[in-house]
């Protein structure tokens, strides 16, 4: 795409969503005519006070121009504060739309698309450039004011001197070239900027994160030598555009103050040699051609605002206009989903076929990997029947369980539920028959209450007590000095493992889904709280159907069926009874090396 059709298609990407406030900028390109208004009335009173006032000693003629000019300055100060409120409102608006749209985009985005996109890319994203949008568009605000303003004087100008005026306009030439020149510049730093920002965020959100190994592995020196060459880099770019953005205004003066030179001298000249022009006309000129500056000057530094709007919105636009894939554009159904439209009621048995399938992940460039993560999957899990998933790290186990819950769909093949395609249900009510609990359990920097009542915000206190009793967890819930309101920190770092393990699970009761998928929800918990969560596990895997995937064998022995994986294909499936009483077996090896790992 070339710059300028790239230019063309970021300003009208930019305008459909400004359009949606027009009444705020039409009030505000109103008021903007009367500020321009203003501002030549304000030359034009000038000649006239020196030509019938001051020249001829006229003092009633002097009160009657200071009340004009004191009238005109009220004009011109209500005008432009009603012309800024306005279109800061537009803008105001207009980002605020931008942000709904990409934290919407990356809420309805599938976990291939995720891939592509870290926390401080999305961080970057909504806060960052979208900030550099809005400060833009509402300096962007004088493209509406400057130019009538420059416009109604250059009017004015010729109305006065038609030959003076020829010397502006030759002027104002190499003024535009200052603001075309500096604006490329201005667009290239912008856009490195906005880069170096998002390593920055990048950097503090994975520090944060791993703060306590870093420690641990005393790592801190490097951490912090890392941060400041971020920050450096950063602050190197900001420079080179500070530079740049200063540079507008002393040029602009330069080319200017040769301009008014030119002008006292020809105009001496007008009046003295020619007498073709008061002394009064000459001072309004001159006052009218002064008044020009300052919005030349913004002009010149819109130019370069204007780069830095687009070198930001290039970024932006990538992320909103980014092409769905299927699993993408029905999560972006669930998300507009009304209140009216009822989800069907949660299915009181379900069962699961998973017939062909192959699913390979994409690059962060969007490209199909030419390694499957999963091949030739068939698997069939009948109402009740509760199958366990083993094999090495990356076998395709977890892999698996997402694409049983719709968190992935197969590259080929298809996930039958109840008999229909996983893809021609109703998002919604197909994943309200699953519960899920992983072993990295997420809680929201929310109360314990709120937490719960994800899984079923119409409970009442009676049911959410009697969720956390079923989970082991209601006795601690209740000596907390907030009890179920108590707030969580930041990834629940006030609870312990075991904790957030058993307020997953409590979620799960809560949700009363018919299909369970355990992601290894034990495997971090040393054996005291393993034995608690175990205890609450058995309670909430009964009449379900479940998918274990489980790296400590001993915990899935009361399972139906064992599934061993590796390198994304099923090798092997029975009981575990039966499997075991094969001892060349590949679920005999993985049994056999793990209870020799005990016994060392």
């Amino acid at each position: 795409m070339s710059e300028s059709t790239s230019n063309k298609v970021l300003l009208k990407f930019l305008w459909e969503r400004i359009k949606a406030h027009k009444a705020w900028i039409a009030a505000s390109l109103f008021f903007a005519i009367l500020a321009a208004l203003a501002q030549v009335t304000m030359a034009s009173l000038v000649p006239k006070f020196v030509d019938d006032a001051l020249t001829p000693k006229d003092w009633d003629k002097v009160w009657i121009f200071c009340a004009a000019v004191i009238g005109v300055v009220f004009w011109d100060g209500i005008s432009n504060f009603l012309h800024r409120v306005f279109i800061r409102t537009a803008t105001e608006r207009t980002v605020r739309g931008i942000r709904d749209e990409i934290f919407n985009k990356f809420l309805v985005f599938s976990e291939s698309k995720l891939s592509k996109h870290n926390t401080g890319k999305a961080v970057n994203h909504i806060v960052t450039d979208s900030m550099v949008i809005g400060l833009g568009l509402q300096i962007g605000a004088d493209l509406v004011r400057e130019p009538l303003i420059v416009l109604g004087l250059t009017g004015y100008l010729f109305y006065v001197n038609w030959q003076l005026s020829l010397v502006c306009i030759v002027a104002m030439g190499p003024i535009a070239m200052i603001g075309k020149a500096l604006g490329g510049s201005a667009r290239r730093n912008q856009g490195r900027i906005q880069q170096s920002l998002e390593d920055v965020s990048t950097q503090v959100i994975d520090t944060m994160g791993g703060l306590r190994t870093a420690h641990s592995f005393t790592m801190t020196a490097q951490l912090k030598s890392e941060f400041n060459h971020l920050t450096q880099k950063a602050y190197n770019y900001l420079i080179r555009l500070c530079r740049v953005e200063e540079m507008v205004s002393p040029l602009t003066k330069f080319f200017t103050s040769w301009v008014g030179a030119a002008l006292i001298a020809f105009g001496a000249y007008l009046i003295i040699k020619q007498e073709s022009m008061s002394t009064g006309e000459l001072i309004g000129f001159i006052t009218a051609a002064g008044l020009i500056q300052q919005p030349l000057r913004q002009l010149n530094q819109m130019s370069i605002r204007i780069q830095q709007v687009l070198a930001a919105t290039q970024r932006v636009h990538g992320v909103i206009t980014e092409p769905l894939d299927t699993l993408s554009n029905d999560q972006e159904k669930l998300l507009f989903k009304r209140d009216s439209d009822k989800p069907r009621a949660i299915e009181k048995q379900l069962s699961l076929e998973i017939k062909n399938v192959r699913f390979a992940y994409t690059d962060p460039e969007g490209t199909l990997s030419q390694t499957h993560a999963l091949q030739d999957i068939n698997l069939t899990i009948e109402p009740g029947k509760k199958v366990a998933l083993v094999g090495q790290s990356g076998s395709g186990k977890s892999t698996l369980s997402l694409l049983s819950m719709r968190f992935l769909d197969p590259s080929e093949g298809t996930v039958f539920c109840n008999g229909k395609d996983a893809r021609q249900w109703d998002l919604r009510d197909y994943r309200r028959n699953f519960s899920y609990v992983s072993q990295d359990v997420y809680l929201f920097n929310r109360t314990l209450r709120e937490n719960l009542l994800i899984a079923n915000p119409l409970a009442s206190d009676n049911q959410i007590k009697e969720a956390l009793k079923k989970a082991n967890i209601l006795d601690f819930v209740m000596t907390l000095p907030k009890g179920l309101d108590s707030v969580l920190l930041e990834r629940a770092s006030n609870l312990s493992g075991g904790e957030k393990q058993r307020m997953a699970i409590a979620r799960a009761f809560l949700k009363d889904a018919p299909f369970l998928v355990l992601d290894e929800a034990t495997s971090q918990l040393d054996s005291h709280n393993e034995k608690i969560v175990q205890e609450a596990l058995a309670q909430l895997m009964a009449e379900r159907s479940v998918i274990v995937i489980a790296h400590r064998l001993s915990t899935i022995k009361e399972v139906d069926e064992v599934i061993v994986m590796n390198s994304g294909r099923i090798v092997e499936k029975g009981s575990p009874s039966k499997l075991l009483q094969d001892s060349h077996g590949a679920f005999s090896e993985l049994w056999n090396k793990q209870h020799q790992n005990l016994s060392m």
